[in-house]
């Protein structure tokens, strides 16, 4: 049955979720002054796995995030593991509900790691990325595979009856 739709959503939730963490797709940047010293411009780009902090004419700091990258990664493989346990369907659907309960804190962790850390003291200029909308679409994904695997579920039901 690897061959059904809720495969394909399921496979899209995995590939996106590894390739944010691995390319570390940035969500949000910053620009902006610090004042300790001296007044220094800095640029900060926030993603999935670690965000670099390029302090100009000085360092480059790079902190990990890693509750965020973590959560993105259980996720992508838990989508992934939910594809292999097609015979299972309702262990399928309890692992579809654990993945949008992990989408939802990782919009939180978004949050987090993205808007309520200081990185500037004043002059924020922000620039939100599309990738923004990633939790969005793992939600959606999943939400279609989980239609899928019901429809499957109603589907066998219905050929039992029959015979």
């Amino acid at each position: 049955m690897l061959q059904r739709k809720q495969s394909l959503w399921l496979g899209l939730i995995f590939f996106l979720c590894m390739f944010s963490v691995y390319f570390n797709i940035p969500f949000r940047e910053i620009e902006g002054k610090l004042d300790g010293k001296m007044t220094e411009t800095l640029h900060a780009s926030i993603g999935f796995a670690k965000t670099e902090i390029d302090i100009i004419n000085s360092e480059v700091k790079v902190k990990e995030n890693i509750g965020l990258k973590w959560l993105v990664i259980l996720t992508g493989l838990l989508a992934l593991l939910n594809i292999f346990l097609f015979k299972k369907h309702s262990l399928q659907i309890l692992i579809c509900k654990l993945v949008f309960a992990l989408v939802v804190l990782m919009a939180a962790a978004m949050y987090f790691y993205g808007w309520s850390i200081r990185l500037v003291d004043y002059d924020p200029k922000s620039q939100i990325i599309i990738s923004v909308i990633f939790p969005l679409l793992y939600a959606y994904a999943n939400f279609r595979a989980l239609k899928g695997i019901r429809h499957d579920v109603s589907l066998i039901k219905s050929y039992d009856r029959i015979r």
